[in-house]
């Protein structure tokens, strides 16, 4: 038969295991195990997109049941009373809060949560097509938002004035000329700093080049006074 003192320290030392499973923080968009408290930690993640949290599946709590609770704004779309579930985050702002209890065998955790802000993701818009002749530049007119920075990149051999900046002039090089045509992409990266961050946006115009128009009237003559003289001009 246990003694009063035996089933006090059972009870003391489960409760102790699962403080010590479920006090978490935040690794590459999942809640990790760990063994000391802190204070709440947070996440950034990407609008639209549908993002995976679990606590580790361990020999303690491979019985166990989840309840998991999203409050704010988002949808958990699978895993409901396992350790492992997925959300869509077709939100934005924040912080929205994701709490998660475990019970097992008559016990309940310590409530665990996690403070999540939802950033938008990245565009970008580099402009339309447009039209210049050999020895002219090109100032571009790109767009973006929600974005940590932007970069212009090119087909051909041509140059920037400044890659990073929305607005750069483009100075075509010798082989675009010779080609006629470049394509320049836009590419937007957002700011989020989770372990699956935003995915960049990215936008392309196509530069048509073309050649500076020639003409040769010919050679001076003479011509007699009420002849005809016939010209022999090329382009």
């Amino acid at each position: 038969m246990k003694t009063k003192t035996q089933t006090k320290t059972q009870t003391k030392t489960r409760i102790l295991k699962l403080f010590a499973i479920f006090t978490l923080l935040v690794s590459s968009n999942h809640l990790i195990a760990q063994t000391l408290p802190s204070s709440t930690p947070t996440q950034t993640v990407c609008a639209n997109s549908t993002e995976p949290y679990e606590i580790p599946s361990t020999a303690q709590n491979a019985s166990s049941a989840f309840q998991w609770t999203l409050s704010g704004g988002g949808t958990i779309q699978t895993g409901q009373g396992t350790n492992y579930i997925t959300i869509d985050w077709g939100v934005s702002g924040g912080p929205y809060t994701l709490e998660v209890i475990e019970s097992n065998g008559g016990c309940t955790s310590t409530l665990v949560t996690l403070d999540i802000t939802i950033v938008d993701a990245p565009t970008a818009t580099a402009g339309s097509n447009g039209d210049l002749c050999v020895g002219d530049i090109y100032l571009l007119s790109g767009t973006a938002t929600n974005q940590a920075s932007v970069l212009w990149t090119t087909t051909g051999d041509g140059t920037f004035t400044n890659a990073s900046s929305l607005n750069p002039n483009y100075d075509p090089g010798p082989n675009d000329e010779l080609s006629g045509t470049v394509d320049l992409t836009l590419t937007s990266t957002g700011s989020a700093t989770s372990g699956s961050a935003c995915a960049t946006s990215s936008s392309m115009l196509t530069l048509t080049i073309h050649q500076v128009p020639t003409a040769t009237a010919g050679s001076n003559d003479n011509v007699c006074a009420g002849s005809n003289y016939i010209l022999s001009g090329t382009s």
